[in-house]
């Protein structure tokens, strides 16, 4: 596609992302910037600096703005560089570690699967589901297979994962089981390695849970509530009464 082939090298840039969706959008700078609040006057300067990054929008509200004058997600728009594939690796050392993310090869094909960790399966779905339909309709014409490809990305770029209308409902939720399984443990005076060889799993697994960046798998939360024996309903929050009691 057209856009692509322009600014090499600068692909995942805010800038790079920002001139993507407009020009997917039929819109031109001028109208860009009318629509994000600047005057018509410098409206076509102001984007031009953001599209090739000789200026950078930090401010959240901008960029918000600019989001909903672009009709995709905030966070779709947000500076990653993929160029740098150290960065990238990194980043991927990161979800095996912290959201239970496996790599695997199967008849000669390596694969990345998340386990034990639904919100990250849930997204997977999604993008296999939107995938799918891309695939589906693409056709051998190239102006249609061109018109598929734009509605393709920018598909993906209104996609927010379900999980996040629910985002402050969980964070209470997992704050209060992740400050309970520390307290827990820190008044037993064991240390987080202590508690991973009893449940069997490395530190950083069990640390990632501890923090409340992985989900707490149920048999997980049983074996907890017998080492620190207490009751999973304690753990959970249900109720404040600290002993075993009679599980429900």
């Amino acid at each position: 596609m057209a856009h692509c082939k322009d600014y090499k090298g600068q692909e995942g840039t805010t800038g790079y992302r920002i001139r993507t969706y407009r020009k997917l959008r039929d819109m031109s700078q001028q109208e860009l910037g009318v629509k994000c609040g600047f005057p018509v006057k410098s409206a076509n300067l102001r984007i031009r600096q953001y599209e090739t990054n000789k200026q950078i929008p930090r401010d959240k509200e901008f960029l918000k703005a600019i989001a909903n004058a672009l009709k995709v997600e905030e966070n779709s728009i947000f500076d990653f560089d993929i160029s740098n594939t150290a960065l990238v690796s990194h980043l991927l050392f990161e979800l095996e570690e912290y959201a239970g993310m496996k790599i695997q090869k199967e008849n000669g094909h390596i694969t990345l699967s998340f386990d034990n960790n639904e919100e990250w399966e849930s997204i997977l779905e999604d993008w296999f589901e939107m995938n799918k339909e891309y695939c589906q309709n693409n056709k051998k014409d190239p102006e249609e297979k061109e018109r598929n490809h734009a509605e393709y990305i920018l598909k993906k770029a209104k996609y927010k994962p379900e999980s996040e209308n629910n985002n402050k409902k969980r964070n209470k939720e997992t704050t209060r089981i992740t400050n309970a399984i520390r307290e827990e443990r820190e008044k037993r005076n064991l240390s987080q390695q202590a508690v991973a060889d009893m449940l069997g799993i490395n530190r950083r697994t069990y640390s990632s849970y501890e923090i409340g960046v992985r989900g707490l798998p149920v048999e997980t939360l049983i074996q907890l509530a017998d080492i620190f024996e207490t009751s999973t309903d304690y753990l959970l929050g249900r109720t404040a009464e600290n002993t075993r009691g009679r599980e429900k």
